[in-house]
């Protein structure tokens, strides 16, 4: 597995919204085009790809009845399953999502509590188990107050990036807030080698203004 962060400025997202039915949010835009285009790459020659699924994690914290506090320590991630006809296009496809994590309802979000605190109560229950991987993931992040903090006074963070440690599979996809804040994102993905370098040089993932700022060198098209 091989990482690459891509940055993707104000006007690159804007670009890329209005590409795209109203109302689309940043996560479902970023999380469909590049489910896209790794599916894309990974199929080349192969023919037409349509009904596939995607496994989101999204922070439930704010979600439940009784919204836990954004400094609640612990797991709040909670991982479901979204599908789409990838044929459609990337507006149908960014819609999709949109749909699907607007619709989680919170019986869903107890219901995989339950089972993970029931999972540690039998033996060896509490042993580590693959959480991201094999299916390909994208992890919602972008609304985390990442440049709020300071390890020295007055400076905040120059650049954010996330990798998780263990992902394997087809990879997996996070969207960040960027440095300069409001409509800009990073983008953190961690795929196969070969994956992370053809997304790094992928016309229509850079045709919006992205740029790669970390990750496989990108060489020009003979």
């Amino acid at each position: 597995m091989s990482s690459a962060t891509f940055h993707f400025p104000a006007s690159a997202m804007r670009e890329l919204l209005s590409a795209l039915e109203p109302g689309a949010t940043p996560f479902a835009a970023l999380a469909a085009l590049f489910w896209l285009r790794v599916v894309a790459n990974a199929n080349a020659g192969d023919g037409e790809e349509r009904e596939r699924e995607l496994t989101l994690a999204l922070d439930f914290r704010k979600r439940m009845h009784a919204p836990l506090p954004t400094g609640y320590y612990g797991s709040a991630v909670h991982f479901t399953r979204a599908r789409a006809d990838l044929a459609a296009g990337l507006p149908a496809v960014a819609a999709a999502l949109d749909r699907h994590v607007a619709g989680v309802p919170e019986d869903e979000l107890w219901a995989a509590l339950e089972w993970l605190h029931a999972r540690q109560q039998q033996p060896g229950g509490g042993e580590p188990f693959q959480m991201y991987g094999p299916e390909l993931t994208a992890m919602a992040l972008d609304h985390v107050p990442m440049y709020g903090a300071e390890f020295e006074v007055g400076a905040p963070p120059a650049r954010v990036a996330c990798r998780v440690g263990g992902a394997a599979g087809e990879g997996l996809v996070i969207v960040l807030p960027a440095a300069e804040g409001g409509e800009a994102r990073d983008v953190v993905v961690t795929l196969p080698a070969e994956a992370t370098a053809r997304v790094c040089r992928d016309g229509e993932v850079l045709r919006y203004g992205a740029k790669v700022v970390f990750g496989p060198k990108v060489e020009k098209d003979a």
